[in-house]
């Protein structure tokens, strides 16, 4: 009887890390096919509630950044009016609140297509709300209250202890920076470049291995790979760009940790340095020491917490990122198609386009640049290109880029890691720099 219980406590233990694994990977992480397309399951549900409901989500939308902005100007005249998580929510700079008051009135602008018809049209403040807005707004509703599938049952674990013996030798990391890459890959990149800064901190990464996980794996989750896979009209091609997403990644960041300026940080501790997971397979073999810690933090108590916070995360994102979404995207659009400065800035790019022969280099090469503001904008740029090998070109210098300054490039400077703004520029333009032949030769030869 002792025997049967002790398999069956064996069992019930690997379930819980199993089950909801499961469910979590089929949602978030394995493509599948559905009316011709490929895609996630989590995408397919975000499109099909979009162009279902789109006129109530505008609505919650407007509704929503109407009272961030009453919240804003309500913190600033008292801040002691809100307490506990709706402080974080309405409490913010003044500059902030004036974007929170501009978002407001152009989400309504662009609704009732009033005022001027730069704003409003759908190469402009169009394409950024019912391009983009709508549908990462209804990504993150959903994915919220369910990412705790995939980040609390052990699955993070599992991945990063199979992965974590090569980073050492192939990318100079430690192990556990096989769990931050995994983490990247199913949530978000702002949680990946604050627990670069919080690992550093803790003395788990030294301050190189700090600055190659901030600038190199803060990537976009799988999720927002394949929305900006749908929105440049490449959605066919999904499981293709998946793919070249994680090696292009990888190939990347081999390359990044060996030049100036990542190979020139010092390798020091800020604090005394931690233990660190060591790669040995003289007792435990990889697999059954990654299952061996994916149930362990499948049976650790868990409880609501992490459903709570991703609910929690459903209100930073609609309240506090969106309102900069909006103002940024109009702005940068506006700034492409109005001024000459991104073509100023840009032309070094449009003679490396030409001799790369990708098509409409013009119109290509600010969206080289522009996405040091914001990935995001690159792919509303890009998608507005006729080409399809422009557009799966641009795609995947969206997607690499990583370094942006709406919130990776303030999370890392804000920290201790020694990384400055020049070091951030330096690294974004090269990253493109490496991408770009890349992505033009695989463009070539898929089209």
């Amino acid at each position: 009887m002792k025997v049967s219980n002790s398999v069956s406590d064996v069992n019930l233990s690997i379930g819980r890390f199993v089950i909801p694994s499961l469910a979590g990977v089929f949602l978030f992480l394995i493509p599948i096919s559905l009316h011709g397309q490929v895609t996630l399951l989590i995408n397919y549900l975000v499109f099909s509630l979009r162009d279902a409901y789109e006129f109530y989500i505008m609505l919650a939308l407007i509704i929503t950044s109407g009272l961030s902005a009453l919240g804003g100007i309500a913190a600033l005249i008292k801040p002691d009016l809100f307490k506990g998580y709706l402080k974080t929510l309405f409490q913010c700079s003044p500059v902030m609140v004036l974007v929170r008051i501009t978002a407001c009135i152009l989400i309504i602008m662009i609704h009732l297509k009033s005022g001027p018809e730069a704003i409003w049209s759908a190469d402009t403040g169009g394409a950024v709300m019912y391009g983009f807005v709508t549908t990462i707004a209804l990504l993150f509703l959903l994915a919220g209250p369910l990412l705790p599938l995939l980040t609390e049952f052990g699955f993070m674990e599992f991945v990063g202890e199979l992965i974590g013996p090569v980073f050492r030798p192939v990318l100079k990391l430690p192990g556990r920076a096989g769990v931050h890459f995994a983490l990247a890959l199913v949530a978000s990149s702002t949680i990946s470049a604050v627990l670069s800064a919080e690992q550093y901190e803790k003395g788990h990464y030294n301050a190189r291995e700090a600055i190659i996980m901030g600038t190199g794996f803060s990537v976009i989750s799988v999720p927002q790979v394949a929305l900006f896979t749908e929105i440049m009209g490449l959605s066919n091609m999904f499981l293709q760009v998946y793919i070249i997403f994680i090696l292009s990644i990888l190939l990347i960041n081999f390359i990044m940790v060996r030049i100036p300026p990542i190979s020139t940080k010092p390798d020091a501790f800020v604090v005394d340095r931690q233990e660190s997971v060591t790669w040995s397979d003289n007792e435990v073999g990889y697999f059954k020491k990654a299952l061996n810690c994916a149930v362990t933090k499948a049976n650790s108590e868990i409880g609501m917490g992490p459903f709570v916070e991703g609910i929690k995360m459903i209100g930073d994102i609609w309240f506090t990122l969106i309102p900069q979404v909006i103002v940024l995207g109009v702005a940068g659009i506006l700034l492409v198609d109005y001024t000459p400065l991104t073509q100023w800035l840009s032309y070094p790019f449009i003679i490396l386009l030409s001799f790369l022969q990708v098509p409409e280099t013009a119109a290509a090469a600010p969206a080289m640049i522009i996405g040091f503001v914001d990935p995001f904008l690159t792919v509303i740029v890009g998608g507005r290109i006729g080409p399809e090998v422009t557009r799966f070109v641009i795609l995947i210098i969206s997607m690499v880029q990583v370094v942006f300054i709406t919130t990776i490039a303030p999370i890392l400077l804000k920290s201790k890691v020694p990384i400055s703004f020049l070091d951030l520029v330096v690294i974004f333009l090269e990253r493109t720099l490496i991408a770009l032949p890349l992505a033009a030769l695989l463009a070539h030869i898929i089209f």
